[in-house]
């Protein structure tokens, strides 16, 4: 005779055992809530794993793999040998890499998208990367020691934008000779080539997240601080822009380029255009202000907008 009752139940408990390990990275990490809510309401697990053994095994290595996020910049298959102990662990189409994705794309706050290169971002905003050559960093007369490599191709060319690749910045890292001097971040690639065309080689350093700051980016960020140079950020106002800032904010010493609530109420109030924010509002972890005056007024100022004054700035530096 079977008893069913008992059956279920075991079952039931079998499960319970399984998805415990989300049920505690989310303890941990409540932004991921929303995430581990669409998963128990759409069934996904129990449609990639039915079988609750199989289920079991995914999601320990799930919560690991989560635990390790956000990592340092390096390429998806370095990741997966040292967390998960196989280099094809994240391999595109795996079970495991559809359920980390979805779990990325909280962390890394890049908001929804499509397509590849939209995916490309999404890892990279927790520091992954498919391959080195993906991944790039927009920069401005950043000085590094000469040479035939990456150093030589700066040089070579004052006063204009450079891209760097992932690639060139591990295979051969610019020495950074900017010990004591300001470099400024900003987020959209208009404030570069403004500079670049109104002062060329007469700009201070600059580099360009181009949004959520890729491994690249961070690559050259992490950089700079250890060779003594001095960060300053600026982004857009907008809830997108503070998280990136946040991000930003809690992984380098950097502080804010004319980034905080007196400089959002002075554009802000100029002529009431911009467009109203949306999204989820979120705490600017270096003004607390910022964030309050944001939702009050309720519309964005986005860089471009200020770009006049963030050039004067350059000037000179």
């Amino acid at each position: 005779m079977t008893d069913r009752g008992e059956a279920v139940r075991r079952r039931d408990e079998a499960w319970r055992h399984a998805v415990a390990p989300l049920d505690e990275i989310v303890r941990k990490r409540p932004e991921l809530a929303g995430w581990h809510d669409h998963l128990q309401r759409t069934g996904l697990v129990r449609r990639l794993a039915p079988q609750v053994e199989d289920a079991t095994v995914l999601l320990a290595e799930l919560a690991r793999a989560i635990t390790g996020l956000p990592a340092e910049p390096q390429p998806i298959g370095r990741f997966a040998e040292r967390v998960l102990g196989s280099a094809h662990a994240l391999d595109q189409g795996r079970p495991l890499t559809t359920l980390l994705f979805r779990a990325a794309v909280e962390i890394g706050g890049v908001g929804e998208g499509r397509g590849a290169a939209w995916d490309r971002a999404v890892w990279a905003s927790v520091g992954l990367v498919r391959d080195e050559l993906s991944s790039t960093a927009l920069t401005l007369n950043l000085s590094a020691d000469t040479g035939a490599g990456t150093g030589g191709m700066l040089a070579a060319m004052p006063g204009e934008p450079a891209l760097l690749t992932l690639r060139q910045l591990v295979r051969d890292p610019p020495r950074w000779n900017l010990r004591g001097t300001v470099v400024s971040v900003c987020e959209n690639s208009v404030v570069v080539a403004e500079a670049a065309d109104r002062l060329g080689a007469g700009s201070g350093p600059l580099v360009c997240t181009a949004g959520q700051p890729g491994a690249a980016v961070m690559t050259v960020l992490r950089g700079l601080a250890e060779a003594g140079a001095t960060l300053r950020h600026h982004g857009d106002f907008d809830w997108g822009g503070l998280r990136i800032a946040n991000l930003l904010v809690a992984a380098l010493p950097i502080a804010p380029w004319r980034y905080d609530a007196a400089t959002y109420l002075r554009w802000v109030g100029r002529d009431g255009e911009g467009t109203p924010l949306r999204g989820t509002p979120v705490e600017a972890a270096w003004d607390r202000a910022l964030a309050q005056e944001m939702t009050r007024i309720g519309r964005s100022v986005e860089e471009e907008r200020v770009v006049d004054e963030l050039v004067s700035d350059l000037r000179g530096r």
